[in-house]
């Protein structure tokens, strides 16, 4: 009996024991499963504050901006002014409000003036010719034409002296004709120019060009317009782009980014894969502004170590890591990268959302950016200084402040813990703008060159061909680049065009050279 007694109550411990087991393992699931949920939650809260929020970051809230200290509120070591002098000198003035706020500019102009009719010369009371004695201006109109298509039949002249004809024998002289700019084509320059201008300036795609051109009564389909882009690329636009890159690899600093595009029909991959269209730029003070789209089907680091081998400055990137590996070269990481990781980090709701450590970072960020503003206008060697003197000793306060809140580990988010860990990976390159006054602080410029591919990409969704996605990256170099230097892009290409179809399969290093869109002798042409 006593031992039936000991056996039941070896197997009721034995029993509780694994009851015991099942619990801590249903409690470490259950935890994992909070962490997962929790996790889940974030993201489910950035895409909706992403889809339904506010999108710009400088501005996400309004007591931010109120409460951010102006320039001469910081303390510094040396010469800081009182907030009180500084707010004395500030002036105010309103412009006076008009209706009318368009320039119309020094566009052509014509003289319109409604005359009298015969009738209505006559003089009612003794019905002699009256005379003219002055104009007066009622109003200015604008007038747009709609666009028209022509057609020129071209022929050759034909001649022949009549005296050595009647002496038996002919002597002929035939004129020669222009070569056309894509052999065997009915296409001109400023049609392939008109083209262009519409799908790369205006991201108007093929299939609506098609339809307009049918408007106006000629017939060309979309597939003839994209064979006319990626001739004209081939034939005399890809040279002028490779001898911009070469000006572009003996400058001290360049910009760098890359964003997806979709390409079909490349060989050995599907056509749902995701191709990369990568930007080179010069930087905004150099005096050949320079921007270079290059179409790549992968993002590995070999793509842009091909395009920079040679480079020996700056990169003034993103936080990608495939730039680190190209040789010769130094980074420069951009602020507003680090600044949107903390946008897009905070609440999108809440009453204590100033008391978190995604606002408190935005603040700090905010007062290294506003400092920047200021010393813009200075010359680079000064600015380096100020630099040293203004900046430096707040971008310090916030990595010291940002490596203690990591200690701490009391960040629950992890899109705020996300991004603290970004920025303090990344110390060293983002404060080596620091000690050179010629780099920017963020990499915008990359930015703001991409956008016209990026909206032009909404409308046409992808390229049909690597060829044709190579062509792409070509026209957007040439596009973009005119615009950097100040040149109508519609103005640039039909130059382009015109010019080198003269010269074709000859296109030599000092005609591309006098190609080039900072050349002083373009600008009367086309502006």
């Amino acid at each position: 009996m006593e031992k039936e007694k000991q056996t039941t109550a070896e197997v009721d411990k034995e029993q509780l024991e694994k009851m015991i087991k099942i619990i801590d393992n249903l409690s470490v699931q259950i935890e994992e499963l909070n962490k997962t949920i929790k996790h889940k939650d974030a993201i489910i809260e950035k895409l909706q504050r992403m889809l339904f929020g506010k999108k710009s970051e400088k501005a996400r809230h309004a007591e931010m901006m109120a409460n951010m200290p102006t320039l001469f509120d910081l303390e510094y070591p040396e010469e800081s002014p009182s907030s009180a002098r500084a707010l004395q000198n500030i002036q105010y003035s309103r412009k006076k409000r008009c209706w009318n706020k368009d320039d119309l500019g020094d566009v052509e102009r014509t003289k319109i003036v409604i005359e009298a009719a015969e009738e209505e010369k006559k003089c009612p009371w003794c019905g002699k010719e009256m005379e003219k004695i002055g104009e007066e201006k009622v109003r200015t109109r604008v007038i747009i034409e709609e666009p028209k298509i022509r057609i020129e039949e071209i022929y050759t002249e034909t001649d022949v002296c009549p005296s050595c004809r009647q002496d038996g024998e002919d002597v002929l002289f035939k004129t020669e004709a222009p070569l056309p700019v894509i052999p065997h084509s009915f296409a001109s320059a400023e049609a392939i120019a008109h083209v262009a201008n519409e799908r790369f300036v205006k991201s108007v795609p093929y299939n609506r060009q098609e339809k307009e051109w049918k408007w106006l009564g000629l017939s060309v389909s979309r597939r003839t317009m994209s064979n006319w882009i990626m001739a004209v690329s081939e034939l005399y636009l890809e040279p002028v782009v490779l001898k911009m890159r070469e000006h572009l690899l003996k400058e001290e600093l360049c910009h760098c980014d890359e964003t997806p595009i979709q390409v079909l029909r490349e060989e050995g991959r599907k056509n749902t894969s995701k191709s990369w269209m990568w930007v080179y730029s010069s930087a905004a003070v150099s005096r050949k502004p320079i921007r270079i789209f290059q179409y790549a089907p992968g993002r590995g680091s070999r793509y842009p170590k091909a395009f920079l081998e040679g480079f020996e400055g700056f990169l003034v990137t993103d936080g990608y890591g495939g730039y680190s590996q190209i040789e010769n070269t130094k980074r420069a990481l951009c602020w507003a990268h680090v600044r949107r990781k903390f946008f897009e980090a905070l609440p999108s709701s809440g009453k204590n959302i100033q008391e978190t450590e995604a606002y408190r970072a935005l603040e700090r960020i905010g007062q290294i950016f506003h400092v920047e503003t200021e010393l813009q206008k200075l010359e680079p060697a000064r600015r380096a200084k100020e630099r040293d003197r203004m900046e430096r000793p707040l971008a310090e306060s916030l990595f010291a402040w940002a490596e203690e809140i990591i200690e701490r580990g009391t960040i629950s988010s992890i899109h705020v813990k996300g991004a603290f860990k970004y920025m303090l990976a990344r110390k060293e390159e983002l404060s080596s703008y620091l000690d050179n006054g010629s780099l920017p602080m963020t990499n915008s410029l990359a930015e703001r060159t991409i956008r016209n591919f990026a909206v032009g990409r909404n409308n046409w969704l992808f390229s049909g061909s690597p060829r044709g996605a190579k062509a792409c990256g070509v026209l957007y170099s040439i596009v973009e680049s005119a615009k950097a230097n100040g040149l109508i892009p519609y103005k640039y290409i039909l130059h382009l065009l015109k010019e080198l179809s003269r010269h074709a399969g000859k296109l030599t290093s000092e005609i591309l050279e006098e190609c080039m869109p900072w050349n002083p002798n373009l600008i009367s042409i086309c502006q």
